[in-house]
């Protein structure tokens, strides 16, 4: 009889609702699959994932709490911190083992450009506004170089290869992306040694798995406690072999320093 009623709880739980942004636009969820899978099995309860076009829709989705879990970078990170209540479980760390990347600013090797200074009055590729190497640690790389607002006119192309598209056709001089992109998304089929690289950001931290207000906190703790595990729970396990994370890392509360 307990058997039966807590199989009943089981079924009855809603599912966990997750919310991402995909890494291309016909992006379904692939490179998160994984983890995604792992959950499941280890809360024993079903999880939607959905895939936004944008950080912007995943906020607005947390802010009406119609989601319990999101994967977010650095900024949307930043963001749902601080305006939403919402706080990282786990850091991801990749196949290459580091738990960061770094923003480049590039051109096309045969481009006229050399140097963050040539490209004053030219247009420049970028992600999307809560994109960090996509956006936020370029503008500040020009910042540094002593650009003014208007000195580059910023096009935003929404993903990293669609800004690396519009770098190939010639539509913009630059293009903002990071440097495991060419690693870990093996999909994008661009090489880093077909561009030049004309500058490069410091470390920035991995995409977090963060709660959201709406999920409560047992469920929160398991969530965290599994994440911790999944690096050597996936060992052998041809259903959690691939995608974009190997394991996570604690959260850390000083990474959200604005």
């Amino acid at each position: 009889v307990l058997a039966l009623a807590c199989a009943q709880m089981v079924q009855a739980a809603a599912p966990l609702r997750v919310g991402a942004v995909g890494y291309v636009k016909e992006d379904t969820g692939g490179s998160i699959a994984p983890v995604i899978k792992y959950l499941e099995d280890g809360l024993k309860r079903k999880i939607d994932l959905t895939m936004f076009a944008t950080y912007d829709e995943v906020l607005a989705k947390i802010e009406k709490k119609e989601l319990e879990l999101a994967i977010l970078p650095p900024m949307a990170n930043l963001a749902a911190h601080d305006r939403l209540g919402a706080r990282p479980l786990g850091y991801g760390v990749y196949d290459s083992g580091r738990f960061s990347y770094s923003g480049l600013i590039l051109v096309k090797k045969d481009s006229p450009v050399k140097t963050l200074a040539d490209l004053k009055g030219k247009k420049i590729g970028y992600v999307d506004k809560f994109s960090a190497s996509g956006y936020v640690y370029p503008r500040a790389m020009l910042h540094q170089a002593k650009f003014g607002d208007g000195e580059v006119e910023e096009v935003f192309h929404g993903n990293h290869p669609d800004a690396l598209d519009a770098l190939d056709a010639g539509k913009v001089a630059a293009a903002a992306t990071y440097d495991l992109m060419f690693k870990e998304a093996k999909s994008a089929n661009k090489s880093l040694s077909d561009y030049r690289v004309i500058a490069e950001s410091e470390p920035i931290p991995s995409e977090a798995l963060v709660r959201t207000a709406a999920l409560d906190d047992k469920t929160a703790k398991q969530v965290e406690e599994l994440l911790l595990s999944f690096y050597h729970a996936r060992k052998g396990k041809a259903e959690l072999a691939g995608g974009q994370y190997s394991g996570f890392i604690p959260a850390d509360p000083a990474i959200l320093v604005d």
